[in-house]
């Protein structure tokens, strides 16, 4: 196989492939597979067997086939080539790189022994969806997916159709939950039967490909679920587990209520976790026209902030962890955030005044 391609598009293809490629032991899943489509493209796809990645770049081949190409390595020289035009070309077991009167060698292992990925996309019934509303609802709860699972949650977004008319995205790391309705008209035709849940990895490569894309399609089966833009082609493997039952820890009566401006809010976290380090708690009390928010740093002192509410019911105090409590804020949207309670046992949630769509819940702490 040999191709003459421009640098920058050879570059932000194997760009998009280093996310998928494996950073385990074995060496086949740290490369690309680079097959010629026709005479002016070339097909790239980078897998790590659960979450699998296809995308075409421009090219002049000059010669037909299939090699591999260690992504990283050849990213890196990609990216720093003086010259704009480069010759790749598979001799042998290597994958010989040109730009000018620069030259690097790159170990190339064998095509066929590149993990078989399903290749016939043109037959998966993909549905239109409407991609600000899927990205929107991805990115304003992935903050709470934890990076691993434990006993207590799974690394991924639970997604599923609770009412009808209705999808329900929800994450969850055992200490903050978030979820976001959104109607179904936004995938229409598009069956999650009992709820599917979407990995973390491939969650965060459906932002970056939903984040620079004018169109996307989706698609599921058993097994799988699938992203389509102009540009790329996702394929995930869905988790396969018992979602928790995380309806039984949101309170249903939350007599406390009351709307904090938002970026006043944050700010005064902000400045909390310069003083006292994000990791204390910082304790919410509650009084007629007043939210007090203050920390308390046995060798430097103490910090407390006072800020305005329409607020005249009972006291209420309650003790929640800064730096989890500071990433949920900088989740809500809007001016104004409502939080609500039952008292200091259970969990906080918080809403956005303008959007009821979308709930953040935290649990607080024993103090």
């Amino acid at each position: 196989m040999k191709f003459e391609i421009d640098r920058d598009v050879f570059a932000a293809a194997l760009a998009r492939a280093l996310g998928i490629a494996s950073k385990e032991v074995f060496p086949i899943l740290r490369n690309v597979l680079l097959k010629s489509e026709d005479e002016t493209r070339i097909q790239v796809i980078a897998t790590d067997l659960d979450l699998s990645l296809w995308t075409i770049m421009d090219a002049r081949v000059e010669r037909p086939g299939a090699m591999t190409i260690p992504v990283k390595e050849a990213l890196g020289f990609a990216r720093n080539f003086g010259d704009t035009r480069i010759s790749v070309e598979h001799v042998a077991d290597k994958a010989l790189m040109t730009a000018g009167k620069s030259r690097r060698s790159l170990s190339s292992i064998r095509p066929e022994d590149f993990p078989a990925v399903e290749s016939d996309k043109n037959k998966i019934p993909f549905i239109q969806c409407d991609k600000s509303i899927l990205f929107r609802a991805l990115s304003r709860i992935f903050y709470v997916v934890p990076p691993k699972a434990d006993a207590f949650s799974l690394s991924g977004i639970f997604f599923h159709s609770p009412l009808p008319g209705k999808y329900r995205f929800i994450s969850t790391d055992g200490h903050r939950l978030a979820y976001q309705y959104v109607e179904a008209n936004a995938f229409p035709g598009l069956d999650v039967g009992k709820g599917i849940i979407l990995p973390r990895k491939g969650v965060e490569e459906m932002l970056k490909a939903l984040e620079e894309a004018g169109d996307a399609w989706v698609a599921r089966d058993d097994r799988r679920f699938y992203l389509k833009t102009p540009d790329i082609v996702l394929s995930m493997q869905l988790l396969e587990a018992e979602y928790p039952d995380y309806e039984v820890i949101i309170p249903e009566e939350r007599p406390i209520s009351f709307a904090v401006d938002i970026e006043k809010f944050k700010r005064s976290l902000k400045s909390m976790g310069v003083f006292s380090g994000n990791y204390r708690p910082v304790r919410i009390a509650v009084t007629r026209g007043k939210l007090s928010l203050s920390v308390v740093n046995t060798e430097l002192g103490e910090a407390e902030d006072e800020l305005d509410i329409d607020y005249d019911g009972e006291e209420f105090t309650v003790h929640i962890g800064l730096k989890l409590l500071a990433a949920m804020a900088g989740n809500i949207g809007g001016e104004s955030m409502v939080m609500e309670a039952v008292d200091h046992v259970h969990a906080v949630v918080c809403l956005e005044r303008e959007d009821r769509s979308v709930l953040h819940l935290i649990m607080p702490m024993v103090v």
